[in-house]
Parts: C-alpha cells; sequence; structure tokens
C-alpha cells in the first residue's frame, strides 16, 4: 500500500459566483435531529482522458490543463443554485420548555462560502491500486481531506456546511470532502457533485432538475398531530438487558476508546454470493445478503450473551420507497433517511441458519406511507431532535453506487479528466458514524462485481470477526455438499446425468424420451452447486488466517463441471513420405520405469488482435485444423513419433528385463481427436492466471478407452492429441499423452514448440534451426570391450530397495488400493517461502526448499517408524548438467532423465529442523561426468531394464515453466498448462510434479500435487499448513 504525505496551500473561501439571497432556510424534523449533527467525508478520483476542454478559466493558457481551477470556478457556479450550502448553521431560541435537544436549527444564508483547499500528493494513482479497479479503502485517505480545517467533525453550528480539497497526481486528480449531514444527506451530495462535473465539461443546461430546499413538506403542523396514526420507532428506543447480571453492563463496542478500535474491509465477490444464495429465498437482494451474514459474523465476534437482544439499523433512503402524494421535487437535497430495525437474540442470530437472519433483514422493509412518515415526523418534533440508540446495534449504510447515480457518472468528465471511482469513507468522520458499516460495490480483479463493506470492532473482536467471516464463508460455499474427496452426493449425481441428457436432446443425440426435463428450480440449484464447486478453490485460495495458521491448499476438488463431445479418433501421419527403418531406443529410455504413458495439458487464448497474420496452414479460424496441419508437417521431422515401439527377442540368457526396445518406423501416424466444450476458458481459471488443478482434465485428453492401459506401450501409438474448442471459439486445449519410453517432457515441449511455429507460418528453416535428433546410440555403452573399463565409483540408488524398520512393515502408500488415493495441489506464494527461508541458507533454491519441506510433512502423515529409512527421489534432466564432450546435439529428444537421491531415518528427517532436510535434498547433486553417466548406463543394461524402487520414497519431478516458449498459435497464444497425473500409471499418477504459476494478483507460486491415502492427506495438511505459515517463522521446525 502507497504512503504519501498531501502538500496543502492555504486554505480559502469559495463564495457563489453571483449575488445570492440572504435569508434564514428552515431544516426538517428529518435534518434537524441530533443523530444526523455531524460531518460525513468521502472521495472522487479523476484520470486524464480525451474529452473536451471545461469553459471555466483555470487560469492557464490552456484552461482545461488546470484542474484545481477547473473546479474551484465550476464550484462557485454550483453554489448560486446550491446558495444555502455557502451559509451557516444557526440555533434558534427554546421558545417551549421540555426539549431535550435544543432549539430548532436553521441555514442562514450568508454567502460566505465554502471552504477550498489546493493540495499536491508525490505519488501516481496507479500506485494506489496496484493496478486493480479502484476500491476502498482507499490508501492514506486522510491525505486527501481537509480534516485539520474541519475541526470536531460533530461540531456543525457556525462552520462552513462543505469542506473541499482538490489533489493533484501525475495526470491525475481527487476531489475529497466532507459536507454536513445535517443539511444534506449522500444523495444530496452526489447531486451536488454532479452539478459542478456537469458545470466543469460545459454543458448547456446542467440543472435539468434544479435544487430544490422546501424542507417544510418535511415538518408536521402542530394541530395536525391528533390525527396522526403513531407507529413504533424502535431506532430511537433502548434494547432490553439479557439479565440482571448484564445491567451493568455497555456494549462493549461503544466502551471501547477510539484508539483501540480497527477498521478493516472485507469483499464478497461473485463466488460467494452464489454460494450463500443456495441457503436463502432466491428473491433477497445482495445487499440484503451482505447484511445478514455481517450482523451474525459480528455479533458471534463480540461474545454477546445468549438472551442479550441485538438489532441491524440499516439506514435507507425514502426517496423511492415513499409513495407520496404528490411526489417530492426530483432536486430535493435535503435528508430522506429513514431507519430499518430488525431485531432478535444472540442465540437466535447465530444457532439458526443463515436463511433466518436474512429473512430477519428483508422483514425490517415496510411501506414508506404518509401516514408512517408523519408518524416519525411527530415523533422526531416531540422528541426534540432525538439521539439514535446505537447500543448492541449493528449499523450499516449503503452507500453503493452513489458515484454513478451522477447522470451517467461512470462516465463522468471533469475537462480532460474521467472518474475512475471513489465513494463515502469512515475517515475523518464523527466516532459514532465512524462505526457504521459502509456497503458499496466495486470492480476487482477480471472486471467482476464486489460486495466491499467495512468494520469497526475492537481489536480482539476484529481477529475473531475475521476467522468468523472466513469460517462461515468456507461453511457457505461447502454447504450440504460437504467437503470430501471423491465424487458428488447421489442427488447431485442424478441432476448432473439429467442436465446432460437433456442438452444430449437439445444436440440431437439422443432422441426425446421421458425424465429427461429440468425443472426451473432444480436447473437454478443444479447452477448454483456448480457455481459453489467452481469457487471452492479460490475460495480456499484466499482464506487467509484461519485458526492462526495459514491455508496453503490450492484445491482438492473439481473446480468446474463441463463434458468434451468427441469426433472419432483418427491417425495423424506424416505430412510427406518418411524412411521406413528400425530406431534403437538407449538404455536409458528403454528401463521400466519410464514404460509408461505422461499426460499434460496446454491452454491456449484468442488475441483479439486483428493485424495477425493468418496461419499458412489450411482450416482458417478453426484451431483444429491449424494444428491438425502443423502436427502433420512436424512429423515429418520427428517420424520416429508417427510409429510403433517393438521389442526385439532375447539375444542372451542374462537380462531379467526382455529384450531390447526399438522403434520401427511405419509412418502410421498418431491418434488425433477433435472436441468441443460447452464452457469459456475464462470460466476454468474464474478470472485468475491459468494453473492447475485444470478442471476436468480427464475431459481434454484423449478418453482411457482410446489411451488403453497407460502402463502398456508396444505396438502402440506414441502419442496421443485432442485438441478441444471452448465456447465462443475463445480458445482451446491441446491435451496429450506421450509415450515416456521415446521422450521426456523436454523433448514433448520440443515437439510442441515445433508445431506451434508451424502452425503461426514461421518458415521452415527457422522452425528447425535446431532440428530434431535420434541419435540414441550416444547413450548406448558397447559390451564386452568397453565395460571392463567403466568404474563403478557411484552407486544408484534408486534402483536399489531400502531396508525396512521390521520384517512386516510395509509403506502404506503402495498397500493402500488406488480408488482409496487422494491427489491434492498445493501452492507456496512469497508469504510461505519468506517464512521457510527463514530456516535455511539463502543459497536453497525455491525447488530445493519445497521439496524438502513437501518430502519432511509427508512423510510425517504417513506415520513411519522413526527407524525407517525413507528417501526423496529427484527426478532431474541431465541435458545442462552432463559435462558431456563433445555435447549432445541441442535438438536431441530422447530421455535424458537422471534420478538423484536423498535419504535418512523419518526419525532424523521428521525429528530435525527444516534446514537439515534442505541440506538433505542439496546433498543429492553430484557432477553428472562421462564416467558417472557411463556408470549408469552400464547398469542399466546389465540389469535388463529394471525399474525404480519406490518403497519408502517421494518422487518429485520439476515440470516447471516446460511449455513457456509455446508462444502463439495462429490468432490465439499460450495461456497456460503443463504436466498433469491425470490418466498416467499408478506409479506416475503419485509422483508429485512441481510447477510455478501466478497467482491472484500476479505473483509467482510453486504449485505440487501430492497423492497420498485419505487419512494421510488430512495429516499432511496440518503439517504443509504448519510449515508455511508465517507465525512459525517464529520458532525451530
Amino acid at each position: 500500500m502507497a504512503i504519501f504525505t498531501a502538500h496543502r496551500r492555504k486554505a480559502e473561501l469559495v463564495p457563489p459566483a453571483r449575488p445570492t439571497p440572504h435569508e434564514h432556510k428552515p431544516l426538517s424534523d428529518i435534518d434537524t435531529q441530533c443523530g444526523l449533527q455531524f460531518y460525513t467525508a468521502g472521495v472522487e478520483f479523476f484520470r486524464r482522458g480525451h474529452h473536451a476542454a471545461a469553459v471555466f478559466s483555470g487560469g492557464d493558457d490552456d484552461n482545461s490543463g488546470d484542474p484545481v481551477g477547473i473546479i474551484r470556478a465550476a464550484l462557485a457556479e454550483a453554489l448560486v443554485s446550491f446558495y444555502p450550502l455557502a451559509g451557516r448553521l444557526r440555533e434558534l431560541p427554546v421558545v417551549a420548555v421540555g426539549g431535550r435537544g435544543g432549539g430548532k436549527l436553521v441555514v442562514e444564508c450568508t454567502a460566505e462560502g465554502v471552504v477550498f483547499v489546493e493540495a499536491d500528493a508525490d505519488v501516481r494513482l496507479q500506485e494506489l491500486v496496484h493496478g486493480q479497479p479502484l476500491g476502498p479503502p482507499y490508501p492514506c485517505v486522510e491525505e486527501l481531506l481537509c480534516s485539520n480545517f474541519v475541526g470536531e467533525p460533530d461540531v456543525v453550528l457556525g462552520k462552513p456546511l462543505l469542506f473541499l480539497q482538490v489533489d493533484i497526481y501525475i495526470q491525475r486528480f481527487c476531489i475529497g470532502y466532507h459536507y454536513c449531514h445535517t443539511i444534506t444527506d449522500a444523495f444530496g451530495m452526489a447531486q451536488l457533485l454532479d452539478t459542478i462535473y456537469r458545470l466543469a465539461r460545459g454543458d448547456g443546461d446542467p440543472l435539468t432538475n434544479p435544487p430544490v430546499w422546501e424542507r417544510e413538506r418535511l415538518v408536521v403542523a402542530p394541530s395536525a398531530s391528533p390525527r396522526i396514526t403513531h407507529y413504533a420507532h424502535p431506532a430511537y428506543e433502548p434494547l432490553p438487558i439479557s439479565s440482571p447480571a448484564a445491567a451493568a453492563q455497555d456494549d462493549v463496542v461503544r466502551m471501547t476508546p477510539g484508539e483501540q478500535m480497527v477498521s478493516r474491509y472485507f469483499y464478497l465477490g461473485p463466488t460467494e454470493m452464489a454460494a450463500m444464495r443456495g441457503h436463502v429465498p432466491l428473491s433477497a437482494t445482495v445487499f440484503e445478503l451482505v447484511t445478514a451474514a455481517l450482523w451474525r459474523c459480528r455479533t458471534a465476534a463480540l461474545g454477546y450473551a445468549a438472551k442479550q437482544r441485538v438489532r441491524v439499523l440499516v439506514m435507507s433512503s425514502a426517496r423511492w420507497s415513499w409513495k407520496r402524494d404528490p411526489p417530492l421535487p426530483r432536486g430535493f437535497y435535503g435528508n430522506m433517511l429513514v431507519p430499518q430495525i430488525a431485531e432478535a437474540t444472540v442465540g437466535e442470530l447465530c444457532g439458526l441458519p443463515l436463511a433466518h437472519a436474512v429473512e430477519l433483514v428483508r422483514r425490517r422493509k415496510f411501506a414508506v406511507t404518509d401516514e408512517y412518515m408523519r408518524s416519525m415526523l411527530d415523533m422526531l418534533a416531540r422528541r426534540s431532535r432525538p439521539f439514535f440508540n446505537l447500543d448492541w446495534t449493528f449499523v450499516v449504510a449503503d452507500a453503493g453506487g452513489l458515484g454513478r447515480s451522477m447522470g451517467e457518472a461512470a462516465t463522468a468528465t471533469v475537462g480532460r479528466w474521467e472518474r475512475v471511482g471513489g465513494g463515502i469513507t469512515a475517515a475523518g468522520q464523527v466516532i459514532a458514524a465512524s462505526l457504521y458499516s459502509y456497503y458499496e460495490r466495486c470492480r476487482r480483479g477480471a472486471g467482476e462485481e464486489a460486495a466491499v463493506v467495512s468494520m469497526c470492532l475492537p481489536a480482539p473482536a476484529m481477529e475473531r470477526f475475521a476467522r468468523e467471516i472466513t469460517r462461515r464463508r468456507c461453511c457457505w460455499l461447502g454447504g450440504e455438499l460437504g467437503t470430501t474427496h471423491g465424487g458428488f452426493a447421489p442427488r447431485l449425481q442424478a441432476m448432473v446425468e439429467r442436465r446432460q441428457r437433456a442438452k444430449a436432446v437439445l444436440w440431437g443425440e439422443e432422441d426425446v424420451g421421458s425424465g429427461v426435463t429440468l425443472w426451473g428450480e432444480e436447473e437454478a440449484r443444479l447452477q448454483w452447486i456448480e457455481g459453489t464447486l467452481r469457487a471452492r478453490s479460490e475460495v480456499w485460495r484466499e482464506s487467509g488466517e484461519i485458526d492462526g495458521t495459514r491455508e496453503v491448499e490450492l484445491s482438492h476438488t473439481m473446480v468446474i463441471f463441463f463434458t468434451a463431445r468427441r469426433r472419432k479418433a483418427e491417425l495423424v501421419a506424416p505430412a510427406r513420405p518418411t524412411p521406413h527403418e528400425h530406431k534403437p531406443l538407449s538404455d536409458i529410455d528403454s528401463q521400466r520405469g519410464l514404460e509408461l504413458y505422461a499426460a499434460g495439458v496446454e491452454f491456449f487464448h484468442h488475441r483479439h488482435a486483428a493485424t495477425t497474420a493468418a496461419p499458412v496452414f489450411s482450416g482458417g479460424d478453426d484451431p483444429v485444423g491449424i494444428i491438425r496441419a502443423a502436427l502433420a508437417e512436424a512429423l515429418v521431422s520427428f517420424y520416429p513419433l508417427a510409429g510403433r515401439i517393438r521389442e526385439l527377442p532375447t539375444a542372451g540368457g542374462g537380462g531379467g528385463g526382455g529384450g531390447k526396445l526399438v522403434v520401427e518406423c511405419t509412418a502410421e501416424g498418431v491418434v488425433f481427436v477433435e472436441a468441443d466444450a460447452d464452457v469459456r476458458l475464462q470460466e476454468l481459471g474464474h478470472g485468475q492466471p491459468l494453473g492447475p488443478p485444470y478442471p476436468c482434465v480427464e475431459e481434454l485428453l484423449c478418453s482411457n478407452d482410446l489411451v488403453g492401459e497407460p502402463d502398456v506401450v508396444l505396438g502402440k501409438p506414441l502419442i496421443f492429441m485432442q485438441v478441444t474448442r471452448f465456447r465462443n471459439n475463445e480458445g482451446f486445449c491441446i491435451g496429450y499423452h506421450y509415450c515416456h519410453s521415446i521422450t521426456d517432457a523436454f523433448g514433448m515441449a520440443q515437439l510442441l514448440h515445433t508445431v506451434c511455429r508451424l502452425a503461426r507460418g514461421d518458415d521452415d528453416g527457422e522452425s528447425l534451426n535446431d532440428p530434431p535428433v535420434w541419435e540414441r546410440d550416444l547413450l548406448a555403452v558397447a559390451p564386452r570391450r568397453s565395460s571392463p573399463r567403466i568404474r563403478h565409483v557411484v552407486e544408484h540408488p534408486a534402483y536399489d530397495p531400502l531396508p525396512v524398520s521390521s520384517a512386516a512393515a510395509k509403506d502404506v502408500v503402495w498397500t493402500t488400493p488406488r480408488e482409496q488415493m487422494v491427489t491434492r495441489y498445493f501452492h507456496l506464494g512469497p508469504t510461505e517461502m519468506a517464512a521457510l527461508r527463514a530456516h535455511v541458507l539463502s543459497s536453497a533454491t525455491v525447488f530445493e526448499l519445497v521439496t524438502a519441506v513437501l518430502w519432511r510433512c509427508r512423510a510425517a502423515a504417513l506415520g513411519y517408524a522413526a527407524a525407517q529409512r525413507v528417501r526423496v527421489l529427484v527426478m532431474s534432466s541431465a541435458r545442462w548438467s552432463w559435462k558431456r564432450n563433445p555435447p549432445l546435439p541441442r535438438g536431441f529428444y530422447g530421455n535424458l532423465l537422471v534420478p538423484q537421491v536423498a535419504e535418512a531415518t523419518a526419525g532424523e528427517l521428521c525429528g530435525r529442523p527444516l534446514a537439515h532436510a534442505v541440506e538433505l535434498v542439496r546433498g543429492r547433486k553430484f557432477a553428472v561426468t562421462d564416467e558417472y553417466m557411463r556408470s549408469m548406463l552400464d547398469m542399466l543394461a546389465r540389469r535388463g531394464r529394471p525399474f525404480f524402487n519406490l518403497d519408502w520414497t517421494f518422487v518429485v519431478a520439476d515440470a516447471g515453466g516446460l511449455g513457456r516458449s509455446l508462444g502463439v498459435v495462429g490468432r490465439w497464444e499460450r495461456a497456460g498448462g503443463g504436466l498433469t497425473p491425470v490418466g498416467q500409471a499408478t506409479a506416475a499418477s503419485m509422483c508429485s510434479y512441481y510447477e510455478r504459476c501466478k497467482i491472484g494478483a500476479g505473483e509467482e507460486a510453486a504449485v505440487v500435487s501430492m497423492c497420498l491415502p485419505a487419512p494421510a492427506m488430512e495429516r499432511f495438511v496440518r503439517e504443509i499448513t504448519g510449515c508455511s505459515n508465517t507465525r512459525s517463522a517464529k520458532s525451530a521446525m
């Protein structure tokens, strides 16, 4: 948050631009109540635009270049019509006995003027918002207001009625104001500002609805009093005390000194609102939902007694709800506030469902008739300017859209400037008013509209409130769905199936039958459930501090539901003839541990650029045609990938892994599937950067029936690719399976990079600057002659078993059935990384730090015996670490995986500080020399394609940044993607994939998948949350 100081000039008084009447203007009984006898503050922000110059002189050659001069001149002109605001409040002598509030208030129209201050702020407006839409809380807002000139904000007699400060930024300015609430309300102030803006931009007739005083319309004549029906007005009455013991106590909010109060803002966006709507009547407004939720959480946080009655007081305007006959003039700018009350005991409010609180808030509404208003005005006159009774009361004022109510104020201009945000602020107000909660609407992140509400509470209660609102938010999002992994409730599943069948009928894929129609209520409920689950990962991601710990879980369930409609699979062969031959695989390629298919996805979104060159391949705007043609062309160079793997007969008896593997280059082709998904790409990320977990990722990959068993590779296509278009052709996804025996993730990225280059029309020479190179014979050790000269100086522990702590011990990970395993994703952002780095050497990389933390937490969660030895196995690439002479060709796309192992007992790993685990992980590294590689290749050849030994072992692969070089495909550019454990063999699906992605406001985070038995996953969540909590940095881990 930006911190700055405004340099203020000397204050001046701005009177009306022309002579105005000198007279006394009476106030209404609503105006004169003591509960409104204070100043309210607000701010309005503007940025440089390209609009017409203003008609008023600003004192410069270019009069539109000085916003201070423009605003000063327009203000003076506006005060001609709003001339009472240039006067002063006076109190008339008391003419009758019994009035406890003093005499009547009037405005003496003296034309003395309003206070105007020019100021400069040495800060840029974009620094206040950090690239987000402008909304509360506004940084250093007290510097944008002339509070030091206002004095005591609850003293209004004899003082200017308006204080205005114009702050100049670089190419921006802000109007900060205080207005006397006794003379107008927020809508009246918006009317004045609208007039100033209209005058400033030179509108011909800015006073379409000229300001109207006529406060006498809201005064009850004494002779009429006997005919008034008297209604209850609980806002001015005290609440009953819950018990004799509580009679000696006061509301803690009212008794806490102002300096011990804390103000914070809370956002409730579309995801939270959609979730809450599933628990309440559909007809409830957003304001009613938010008010009920905050009232409930605030009451719980303050710890009131269960029998104590509590209230919510909504400061509503009667401007539109009062069915007055005749109506008040449209230009009326006096106070029209009607306090509406809901009431309940604490036990009732907090113990019953949210829907009950919403109903209480909804019931506060009533018909604002002439009869009710006469009753209220008579009560105010008889009680002589009473106060609201705010004990045990939550007060909320709906200030949403006040700035937008000024004509078309969302595009309001002042000279060459246009409005970009603003509203009422609790800063600089009297204590009672600063305790109000101000409800507003603003845009956040990707332009979604959110409800933002201020809250002022004693510091301890604020901590409880933050936990309560976070906990409740998760409950609303969980609701009756629960939070367990592994599918839907039966009723939800049935609704989904019914919906899919109904869609199939509409698409003509299924005959109309009975029982496929979705009734409106059921469809609305299903849409809410889908929205709820779509929201979960975002809410968990932003859940902040919960019970003193920071929740680091990204997601553990699908966040959106859709089904891909796949066309019939086809084989895409090389675009031109290629050699028919047998290509040998290296000893690294052919080991059993890599005999599987790995999967990944790559997302692309439309660039919306008219200047983008059309792709050279047929297909036009259709990404499927573009990718199919580019893939066929790429296979000319990568022609072995269009063949099939064969196993040669075993030449001798010693190998335990079968014969050598080769690729028969048959040019049969790779599997290609075209698909469509009835979902928009932006729905998958909810306005956030796209990162794992990817929703419904199995729908973006070729079906399991097509791929078959993912650990069977002989005789099958080596690539399975599905291109899925998203709704409105706004993007597409390439989902792929590749045979790990023939290439690794870097090799697959090389193929995809070539496809993308060809798809965007790069000439063939540029596409293949580093043409693909097979040459697997470079990684083969010649038998007999070379083997005796190999020095086996390095062990290869990844292929050897670990000693067990007891004969009966079994690794629970491998004895748990696959369907009882849970996969979840975890992110560690800058906050968590900073906390972890406090315990380790600064030279440790992010990958080493994350690996050590996850290894340690995983071992603790699995409950291994203290004496049991455990490992972490890092699947590293030797592409850059192998100091080979001469180096391998740059276009080599074979497997170059080198398994690096760290080892310790479970007691040592979990019992010693985190720094020790980091050192173990760092110690796994070694120099990948020619001698080491010859030793490893010889071991692989002698053992006959061995497996990795994964008992008691945590396997992690660094897949970060593999697809970032893909760039542009025709009119689309890459939006995210990476490897996924979905659709892989059991062993590979349990590997943890480390990736990097951007979250929230563009911060980069480490994202790691984790697959564990369900009970162990619960323990792992607690372990990783505790480790990455910033508070834990104060104690050794």
